[in-house]
This record gives C-alpha cells, structure tokens and sequence, in this order.
C-alpha cells in the first residue's frame, strides 16, 4: 500500500476538497507513520473541548500605529538573524555553519547568541559564547525532532522548542558555550513557533494547523486561546510593542487558502484587544 508524500495539512485538505475514504485513509497514514496520532487526536479533543477567546470590548490601542511599530520590530529581528547567522558562518570554520532559522529561531545571550536550525532532518543548536563557536545535536537519533522551532532567553536559562512530530519544550543552561539540558518543560505538544518577553512574563505562542491555538504564559501556565478568526490558525509572529502589546501573526497554512490574521494581546488586562484578517505579507515572518 503507498503512502502519500503531500504534508499531512495538505492531504487533508484534498479529503475536504474530493469527500473521498480513500484520500482521507491516506491522511491517516500519514498521522501513524509521521507518529502524530497523540497531536491529532488532542487536536480533536480542543475542537470539542475548547472555546474562542473573546476580544474586550473597550477602546483598545490604534492597531494602525501598533502595525507600524511592529514593523520596524521585524526588520530589525530579521536583520539580526541574518547577522547572526553570518557571522557563525565567519567565524567557525571547524563547524559546518546553519543555513537557516525560523524568525523567532535564534536568542542573544549575554556573552553571544544560539541559533536553532530549520532544516528538513537537521535540528542542530549553534552556540557562540565568549569567541568560541559550537555545534551540537541533543535531538540526534530522535526520529520526532525535524527541526528546532524557537529558542528564547529566559532569565538565567534558554528555551528550546522542536517540532513536529516530538513537539518539546527543553530548558537549557549554557557553560562555557555548551548546552546542559536542565529540565523537559513540555513533553508532548509543545510546538512553539512564537514568542516574547513583554510586562514581567514570556508569552509564547502555538502553531498548530488548523486546530485551535493559544498564547501560553510560561510563567503562570495559564492559556488564552485566540478569538477568531485566528483560533484556528497557527501563531507564526509575536512583537512586544511598548512593554505591554503583544502583536500576534497567525495563518493557515496554504493549502487551506493562505488566509492570515491579527490579534493584539494586552497584558495589562491579559485580555485579547483585537483580532481581525488582514494581508500585508511584508508583516509576515519567513
């Protein structure tokens, strides 16, 4: 019996196009043999189980002038990872360099920076501390972990999130430019692509396709599921904007008609401000 080689989104999405069994036994193999039949499942339960955020119903920021500053946030996050991607590539000649990280995949530390790769079958951590740059593998062998999907510095300690069939959330201390795993914050179902420090508290957000997603605070565990539209897409974007907004990016993925939305988060209120669709796609990280 073959098994499809679309992505499992896309499979799906031709059983919701065609109505055929078989199209939809093919997305089912993908789920077992990809091992995502627990994200799937779970995936499910939150369609049941899970309600929308609502939005507050109060004269909010001018999501105009919020827009814009977040624009200048991003370029200047894009910028940095390029930088930093190049100088990795300058200055470690022993080490093959990263070709390439996710918008949010890279933090600087306090003595240099790690960058997290997203590579089809590569999800290597690339640490440069003190001048001296280092390679390492913590996920080799684990069939789950395709690549590394965000890294953010969190007080003395970074975060580390993988996808996708493994979704981790791993806390790691860094000495002497090596990486010392100190706890599995989230074993199941992490998949956190987005996120920020903003008001005290690290915000980060989820990105499943097309089944419900949140903003997690990972100081308190509390969730805030998005409002719709962007319930159901995933979190691909988050900038703190004046210590206190937290503008959130999220879309489908393209095969379900590439639709993308906004939503700002207020955590003087921890309440959601806005959520609407919107287009630009120069505000959208790739």
């Amino acid at each position: 019996m073959s098994v499809s080689t679309r992505p499992i989104s896309e499979q799906f999405s031709v059983f919701l196009r065609t109505g055929r069994l078989g199209d939809l036994a093919a997305a089912i193999r993908l789920i077992i043999r990809q091992r995502r039949l627990l994200e799937a499942s779970y995936g499910a339960l939150c369609y049941i189980t899970a309600r929308p955020g609502s939005v507050l119903k109060i004269a909010g920021p001018d999501l105009e002038v919020l827009l814009s500053r977040t624009r200048g946030i991003l370029e200047s996050m894009r910028a940095q990872r390029e930088q930093v991607l190049r100088d990795f590539a300058l200055n470690s000649p022993e080490v093959d360099p990263p070709t390439h990280c996710l918008i949010h995949g890279f933090a600087i530390t306090d003595d240099g920076y790690i960058i997290g790769q997203y590579v089809e079958g590569a999800a290597r951590i690339y640490v440069r501390s003190d001048g001296t740059c280092l390679c390492h593998d913590p996920y080799k062998g684990d069939r789950g972990v395709r690549h590394i999907h965000s890294v953010f510095k969190y007080n003395n300690t970074v975060l580390i999130s993988t996808g996708d069939a493994h979704r981790y959330l791993d806390e790691y201390v860094t000495e002497s430019g090596r990486l010392k795993m100190k706890r599995r914050v989230v074993r199941f179902l992490g998949g956190f692509t987005a996120g920020c420090t903003v008001n005290g508290h690290l915000l980060l957000g989820t990105d499943f396709s097309e089944r419900p997603n949140y903003v997690l605070c990972f100081d308190t565990g509390k969730k805030f599921w998005f409002p719709r539209p962007a319930f159901n897409q995933q979190c691909a974007l988050m900038a703190a904007v004046d210590d206190r907004y937290v503008v959130c990016f999220n879309l489908t993925t393209h095969c379900f008609g590439d639709r993308k939305t906004v939503s700002v988060f207020d955590t003087g209120t921890m309440e959601f401000v806005c959520c609407a669709p919107y287009a630009d796609d120069d505000l959208y990280p790739n």
